[in-house]
Formats: structure tokens, sequence, C-alpha cells
């Protein structure tokens, strides 16, 4: 790719279709050793005995990607090296496919930079760390699109620029937006793309961590408010409901699948969403309702622990954001015979990891 093919917006950033092809964690102390993980088009399933480290793979693969794509704020980031190789498919024209390398490096600095970028970034926001990120166009001949050294950025074309020391050039592209212009290489949009919207699904229930005679019924303020330190329902249990609210409200075509796939797989008969429309709703004000859900008559706050983790899994599965799903044991609490079901009947192709204990281990 020449450098007339770089941009410097985000204008081609829809023209690829990007999945993980490969992922690579060195330099890991939980670990204790470097692994690559073979990546299958689209599930990958992690058996091993219990403590084998199924979900502590997961969880230093999702910190890999989060390291790159966001700024580290720890001194001593678990991996400090992670790459990944990333095939990626032109929705534009026929029969063109490309795979890219890409690797970042974070090492502790000895000294702080005279330039750490300050007029655009604070320094003083990230971890004291150098960093040292590079992405290849693989081939008989590899292709160099760019590279960073603690700041200077080397494009293909051997020309140089400057992003503020101790970042990526992914997350760059989101740190440097309406601070003027800036050269991107033409991967650099679609990368960071893919990897903020790999999505974890932890091990347990969605953000319960109250007995079960304390859950409380759920109705949430919607539109979500960006901000709202009263809202104390658990994080996970919020994502769920307010993605179920956004599709019934403006999305009706994923809202239609969730229910359906539900009903396949037996998870519920009937969702009821009941929105109470703010009735002093105006321009100046704007709009603030409230809105609570029902399967099966039953609020989304008070469902059990099973029907919960399989909803969790089956929205991450149809949100059309995701393009990863990492799923550590998605057994716990879940009947096999619904868990089966579940993979089954979507229809969406994407990278899933995903764990199981072998005791639990359904063909």
């Amino acid at each position: 790719m020449s450098a007339a093919e770089q941009v410097t917006n985000e204008e081609h950033e829809d023209s690829w279709d990007l999945s993980f092809t490969a992922v690579e964690l060195k330099e890991s102390t939980a670990l204790g050793a470097d692994v690559r993980l073979e990546l299958d088009p689209c599930t990958t399933v992690l058996v091993g005995k219990n403590g084998a480290g199924k979900s502590l793979l997961l969880e230093k693969m999702y910190a890999g990607i989060w390291g790159a794509a966001g700024a580290i704020q720890t001194p001593e980031p678990d991996p400090a090296h992670f790459a990944c190789e990333v095939g990626v498919e032109s929705r534009t024209s026929e029969n063109r496919f490309l795979k890219l390398r890409y690797e970042c490096h974070w090492r502790p600095r000895d000294e702080r930079p005279e330039n750490p970028g300050a007029e655009a970034l604070p320094m003083i926001a990230d971890a004291d760390l150098e960093v040292e990120e590079s992405c290849w166009i693989l081939g008989d001949k590899d292709q160099l699109l760019w590279r960073v050294d603690d700041g200077v950025v080397t494009y293909n074309n051997g020309e140089r620029g400057e992003i503020a020391a101790g970042r990526t050039l992914i997350n760059w592209t989101i740190s440097r937006r309406g601070r003027g212009v800036f050269v991107f290489p033409s991967m650099a949009h679609p990368l960071r793309e893919l990897f903020f919207n790999v999505k974890r699904v932890p091990a347990g229930i969605p953000g319960i961590s109250r007995s079960n005679s304390e859950r409380e019924e759920l109705a949430v303020p919607y539109p979500q408010p960006l901000r709202n330190r009263n809202l104390v329902e658990p994080r996970r249990l919020l994502w769920m409901a307010y993605r179920l609210i956004d599709w019934h409200e403006t999305t009706p075509q994923l809202y239609e699948e969730f229910v359906e796939l539900g009903r396949r797989i037996g998870l519920f008969d009937k969702v009821h969403i009941k929105v109470y429309r703010d009735p002093d709703a105006n321009s100046a004000t704007g709009r603030r309702d409230l809105v609570s859900i029902l399967f099966d008559g039953t609020d989304f706050g008070l469902l059990s622990d099973g029907t919960l983790r399989v909803a969790e899994i089956l929205i991450s599965l149809i949100f059309p954001e995701v393009k990863c799903l990492l799923i550590e044991e998605p057994e716990t609490a879940v009947h096999p015979g619904l868990l089966s079901s579940c993979w089954r009947r979507s229809t969406r192709t994407r990278t899933i990891a995903r764990s199981f204990s072998p005791r639990n281990r359904r063909t």
C-alpha cells in the first residue's frame, strides 16, 4: 500500500471487513510463557482442567487489545507485548484480501521524553511507558504500513510524524480528533474499530453481587444518561437492558431477531418492554422516559441466573458492533441444552473465544 493510499480522515473506514486470525501474548508474568492462539473464522473453543488458565488467557487477550487501543494506566502492563494477525476483506472489490500483522510493545521509561506531546494530551494521564508499535501487510514480501517509536511515527514512504509519547497510533485516531490535520495510514481507523469492538463476557452472572433476596426490579431512564451517579444497578445488567430498549425504540429488526432467537432456544415465550413516556417532554428540556423489561411477566432485574446469562450471550451475539466476542465459562448457571441451542441458533458469523470445563462439555 503506497503513501498515496494514506488518508487523513475516516472516509474509507467502512470499506473493509476485519477479523482476528491469530493472537500472540508475550512477556506476561501471569501466563508465565509466550502464547500464540490461532482463531477459527467462526468459533474457537478453549478446553482444559480447572486452573489451566483458560479464563486468564481470555483476560490477557482482552488486556492486550485494549492496551493497544487505549492508554496504559499501569507501570507494569501484562502482557507487555501484544501481537495479532488480522484478515482484511474489501467490501468494494471482489477477491481482494489482505493479511495484517500488528504489534505493540510497552517498556518502562528510563527518562521522561523532551517532547511528550503535551500540547495535544497531558502525559500525566498515562503510565510512564515507552511504546513501540508496528503494522505490516503480510505477503511474499512483507510491507510496512507504519511504525511508532515512542512518539515518532514512520510511514511506509519514509516520512515521519509525531504523536504524544506513550501512545499508540491506534489510540491517536481517537485522541487527535478535532486537533487539526494529521496523516493516518489507511488501516489505522479500521483496526481501531476492530479493537474497540471486542466485547468480553466475564464469568458469573451479569453484575449480580447481591443475594437473590436483595434483587430489585429494574426501571431505567431513557434515553440513557451519559453520566448519572444515581444509577446503582450493575453495569452489565444496564448494558443488556439498554441494548434491548435501543433496539425496541430505534432498530426493530435487531429487537425482533433477539425475540425470535430467544423463543426458538426456549429462553422465554414473550418479551414486553413497557415505556412510561415523559409527560413533560419538550424541545427545551428534552425527553426522559422510564422503561422496564419483562420476560414472561418477570421483571428483568428479577430473572434467574441462567436466564440472565443466556440473555447476555445472545444480546452480545446479535449486537452488530461486536467484532469479536470473548466468553468465559458460558456454561455457568446455564443448562447445557439451552446453551447448545444458543450457539446453533446464532445466525451471525464472528470470532468467538469461549472456555469450557471438560466435565461440562457436550458434543
